[in-house]
């Protein structure tokens, strides 16, 4: 088999590009205090926060981590994204530290070029809303680095019988993986998703597209400054696990991404 050479780079938002670690901990202390005006028993975003977080999440999703704070997800969803949402533009998270110059770096080095007729394509691949990041990367300049977008607007909605939104085609649904390499013109092979949760590894292991007898794999990334604990990344396999956006560049260029 020939080894195909990198041809796309997917990344997730929160926990990846943006440093939502410390957001996420204040929009639930505010959902909490301020929509619920219930206790709310951290202190600060630490360790013990993180294990319930990530012990309530991957037993439930996101209804667990409501479930956390006596909060009914499936029945306020509705109500929370709205605030959730609003809330994010206020108060924006952080593009995480030296994640701006290694996508610039891996931009400027993978275009095409005399010689060159196909570079390296960049996606955005984000359960969120398009509003809750868009201001940080107009500002920053991020935004010019995306050849594509892919945020929870664009993912169909699927309704009940009721009629109630059921959001299964989000990760760790592999129906935007498939999505971003579609938009993007590649196949599996030749991409790299970079993340910072199990779901990301998840959604990444098999994608079954164009040849539903033959597996397919894009290769993970798993960043540890997000919400996962490096062990808990470790026990899922990714291709790589790193400490430092700029390790990602190198990474890139093993795979070829710049020849």
């Amino acid at each position: 088999m020939v080894k195909k050479k990198l041809y796309g780079l997917i990344l997730d938002s929160d926990g990846t590009v943006m440093d939502s670690k410390v957001s996420q901990f204040k929009w639930l202390e505010y959902c909490v205090t301020g929509l619920y005006k219930k206790p709310f028993n951290y202190q600060s975003c630490d360790e013990k926060f993180l294990k319930d977080y990530n012990s309530y999440y991957h037993a439930r999703g996101l209804t667990g981590i409501y479930e956390l704070f006596g909060i009914d997800y499936d029945k306020d969803r509705d109500f929370l994204w709205e605030h959730f949402n609003t809330w994010k533009v206020k108060n924006p998270p952080l593009i995480v530290k030296g994640m701006k110059e290694a996508i610039s770096e891996i931009y400027e080095r993978s275009r095409p070029k005399p010689g060159k007729a196909k570079g390296l394509r960049i996606s955005l691949n984000t359960t969120n809303k398009w509003p809750s990041f868009e201001k940080q990367f107009y500002e920053s300049g991020l935004i010019k680095y995306f050849d594509a977008v892919l945020t929870r607007e664009d993912i169909p909605e699927v309704t009940d019988e009721q009629g109630k939104e059921k959001p299964f085609l989000l990760k760790p649904h592999v129906y935007s993986i498939e999505w971003a390499l579609d938009l993007l013109g590649i196949d599996p092979e030749e991409a790299l998703h970079v993340g910072d949760t199990l779901h990301d590894i998840i959604a990444c292991r098999t994608l079954r597209r164009k040849d539903p007898n033959l597996e397919k794999e894009v290769k993970v990334v798993a960043v540890t400054w997000g919400f996962e604990t490096k062990e808990n990344l470790a026990s899922a396999k990714p291709y790589k696990i790193i400490d430092d956006p700029k390790q990602l560049v190198k990474i890139v260029e093993k795979l070829g991404g710049f020849d």
